[in-house]
């Protein structure tokens, strides 16, 4: 067997990761559609503003502060670095939903969310 046989495309594997990145969520979305919160008669405005607030500054931190941070990273490590910050506008979806917020807030996530994934697809392998 050559070497080549053993070593994974890493172009593929690198995509995989990011549709099942892409795939979460969508997860995120429908966990936070089912799960109602806990009797929240009125929501705090201020969490929830606080909470959509971390949730762009990290896609806006995943975006563009991770591929400077980590400047002469492999490829592969800035692309899921970036992967994680942008997950964590989601996270912080769920959490501001137990609290309340409404729908369309959520949706708001998910929107940026998904186009911070769209924006970072996997094109090419050079650093």
């Amino acid at each position: 067997m050559s070497k080549e046989q053993h070593q994974p495309n890493n172009s593929m594997t690198i995509k995989i990761i990011w549709f099942a990145l892409l795939s979460s969520q969508n997860v995120f979305l429908l966990v936070i559609s089912q799960i109602k919160p806990q009797n929240i008669s009125d929501p705090d405005d201020t969490m929830t503003a606080m909470y959509f607030g971390m949730g762009i500054m990290a896609i806006l931190f995943g975006l563009f502060g991770v591929p400077k941070v980590f400047k002469g990273s492999p490829f592969q490590t800035i692309k899921i670095l970036q992967w994680a910050f942008i997950e964590v506008n989601m996270v912080l979806a769920l959490i501001s939903s137990q609290e309340g917020t409404s729908m369309t807030v959520v949706l708001g996530s998910y929107v940026l969310s998904m186009l911070g994934m769209v924006l970072t697809f996997p094109r090419n392998t050079a650093a």
